[in-house]
């Protein structure tokens, strides 16, 4: 199956990208710190997975 995810807009850490990113998963700021700067997901689910795609529609 196909994957969907979502990746921060530049490989440029900050707070307001972890404040996003730990509503939705339970992460330490290392963790996410060192997905964006390699430019990995921050979130993804299976396409037909609907409540993975529900809480990717719902970040803001």
């Amino acid at each position: 199956m196909g994957l969907i995810g979502i990746k921060a807009a530049k490989n440029d850490f900050n707070a307001a990208i972890a404040k996003i990113v730990r509503k939705y998963r339970d992460m330490s700021l290392s963790e996410i710190k060192k997905i964006v700067l390699e430019g990995n997901y921050l979130y993804e689910c299976d396409y037909v997975d609907e409540q993975g795609v529900k809480a990717i529609l719902s970040i803001n």
